[in-house]
C-alpha cells in the first residue's frame, strides 16, 4: 500500500494484521499524487513503527505526472518490483492503507485461493464508527497471476468483468476515508488523486467539523450535499484492536467531535 503520513491507520493495520501478514510493503513519495512536495513520513516517524520494521518493506519513490491519476498508478505499479524473491505462489493482498482486509477473512481465504478475490468492505468516513455505504476495496492474488500492471486489477475491481475474474468476498474489510482530526482530512483532499473532485469547502477546518456534528459525507464538486448520510454504528462492527486501544484513538470516534 502507499503511504502519506496517516500514522493512526498504519499503526492499526500493523497490529491488526500482524498474527497473517508476513511483509508489509510500504511505497511513499516525496511528491504527492497532487504534485505537492512533501515528506517521507514514514521515516520522519519510524519510531512509532519500530517494533514492525522486521515485517516491512519500506521503499521511496518519485513521480510527477501532470495527471495525478497517473501518479497513483505509477506508484501502485512499482510496489511489486520493490519484493525481492517474490515466488509464483506467495499472496499478495493489494489496496490502500485505509482499507484493511479482517485478519480471520485473510486466514480463511489464502486456504483456498482459485481467483483473485476482491474484497467487500463498510464504508466509514471522517471517524471509525460513521458508516457511510457498503463499498468494494482491496484485492487479493497469487503472485503468479500478475500479468499486467497492479493498477489494473485495482481499477478494474468493480468494473466489467468483475464477475467473471474475481471472487467476491462480503463483508470481509473496512474503508476508513478521510479519517479525522480535521487537519489530517484537509491534506488527504489536498494531496490525493481525487483531489480535485473534491468541494473547496472540504479544505475549511470548521465545515469539517461541521460535517462530522451533523453526519454528513463529503461534498463534491458535482454531487448535492445529501449525497451521503452518515450512520454511528455500534461498537461490535469496530476491529478489536481498535477496541483495546480506544482511548489512545478516541479522536477518531464521533464521541469526539459531536461536542465540540
Amino acid at each position: 500500500f502507499m503511504y502519506c503520513g496517516e500514522e493512526d491507520l498504519l499503526e492499526i493495520r500493523l497490529n491488526m494484521l500482524k498474527e497473517v501478514v508476513n511483509f508489509h510493503v510500504i511505497i511513499e513519495g516525496s511528491i504527492s499524487h497532487s504534485n505537492k512536495l512533501k515528506p517521507l513520513y514514514f521515516l520522519d516517524n519510524y519510531k512509532r513503527f519500530e517494533s514492525f520494521s522486521d515485517k516491512i518493506i519500506y521503499r521511496t519513490a518519485k513521480f510527477q505526472h501532470e495527471n495525478a491519476f497517473y501518479n497513483d498508478w505509477s506508484y501502485r505499479d512499482v510496489m511489486i518490483s520493490s519484493i525481492s524473491n517474490l515466488k509464483s505462489d506467495d499472496i499478495i493482498h493489494h489496496s490502500d492503507l485505509d482499507e484493511p482486509v479482517k485478519p480471520e477473512f485473510l486466514l480463511d481465504i489464502c486456504k483456498n485461493l482459485q481467483k483473485p478475490i476482491v474484497i467487500g468492505a463498510d464504508y466509514h468516513q471522517f471517524t471509525l464508527d460513521l458508516w457511510g455505504r457498503k463499498d468494494l476495496v482491496g484485492i487479493v492474488m497469487k503472485a503468479d497471476w500478475i500479468r499486467e500492471p497492479l493498477h489494473k486489477y485495482r481499477d478494474n475491481r468493480s468494473g466489467y468483468f468483475v464477475k467473471d475474474y474475481f471472487t467476491k468476498i462480503e463483508n470481509a474489510g473496512y474503508h476508513y476515508s478521510s479519517l479525522g482530526p480535521p487537519e489530517n482530512i484537509i491534506s488527504k483532499f489536498e494531496r490525493y488523486a481525487h483531489h480535485n473532485e473534491a468541494s473547496p469547502q472540504m479544505k475549511n477546518k470548521d465545515f469539517i467539523l461541521k460535517c462530522i456534528k451533523e453526519r454528513n459525507g463529503q461534498y463534491t464538486i458535482d454531487e448535492p450535499p445529501e449525497r451521503l448520510k452518515l450512520v454511528e454504528h455500534n461498537e461490535q462492527n469496530i476491529p478489536a484492536y481498535i477496541l483495546k486501544n480506544k482511548e489512545k484513538y478516541k479522536h477518531l470516534f464521533y464521541d469526539y467531535y459531536k461536542d465540540l
